[in-house]
């Protein structure tokens, strides 16, 4: 890699508004990987092929930054840990889902059935920092211990199913349109599940009966009538 990068900075792309024919950018072109011994007869005969492949070249000071890394051995960064203001808000929802009323586990259940695959951030804190809402058997305060299962409605397995946010370790594209987390979830349990407030809901704990039901037929029937379908279940705010 580190070769490639050089290469890129020693020929940068043509002062031209258009790449040439040579740059060969279809998805099922004849793809290269050169050896190190080889590294100098391929240089030689495809000098503009350096890295970043038909873009321009970096700035120094990225091109030392990389340089850099891969001679530190191009291990992983380290995360930075969460601010107590994140770590007080993880504990606030969490506390929030995990309420041992039938009506909150029912509206806990729903929630997670519906986000399971999304990625969750706090807009008002650091929108780089995303979660993922998981089931777990384990409450909050202590380490998640995950339950995984094929399909997010599968019996977990255990008596109890806590909901935890945990933390998104890969990169997350910028266009996903993820949701948002309200700030304060006792305020988005008043303006979105009203039926958690009015006592109104579940009447007994709902099973994991086999097949595709999930949470629209098992879960869906026992939620307050004035609840509009496809009403969004967090508050995004503007």
């Amino acid at each position: 890699m580190a070769g490639m990068l050089a290469l890129k900075q020693l020929h940068p792309l043509p002062d031209e508004k258009r790449l040439s024919e040579s740059f060969d950018l279809k998805l099922d072109r004849d793809q290269q990987c050169p050896k190190q011994s080889e590294f100098a007869g391929f240089s030689a005969n495809y000098p503009l092929w350096g890295m970043p492949y038909g873009l321009p070249g970096l700035a120094n000071d990225e091109y030392r930054t990389l340089l850099n890394w891969l001679a530190q051995g191009a291990g992983p960064g380290q995360r930075r840990p969460l601010s107590n203001q994140i770590q007080q808000r993880i504990s606030a929802w969490e506390d929030f889902l995990n309420g041992d009323s039938l009506k909150h586990q029912l509206m806990s259940r729903y929630l997670y059935e519906h986000l399971f695959v999304a990625n969750l951030y706090f807009k008002d804190l650091d929108r780089r920092v995303f979660f993922k809402l998981v089931r777990s058997a384990t409450p909050p305060g202590g380490p998640i211990e995950r339950i995984v299962t094929r399909r997010p409605y599968d019996d977990p397995g255990v008596d109890r199913v806590y909901y935890r946010l945990t933390r998104v370790k890969t990169t997350i594209l910028t266009q996903g349109g993820e949701p948002l987390l309200h700030p304060d979830p006792q305020q988005c349990s008043h303006q979105h599940h009203p039926h958690v407030q009015r006592g109104e809901g579940a009447t007994a704990g709902r099973g994991y009966p086999d097949g595709s039901a999930g949470v629209h037929r098992s879960l869906s029937q026992q939620f307050s009538q004035d609840q509009p379908r496809g009403t969004a279940t967090l508050h995004r705010p503007g």
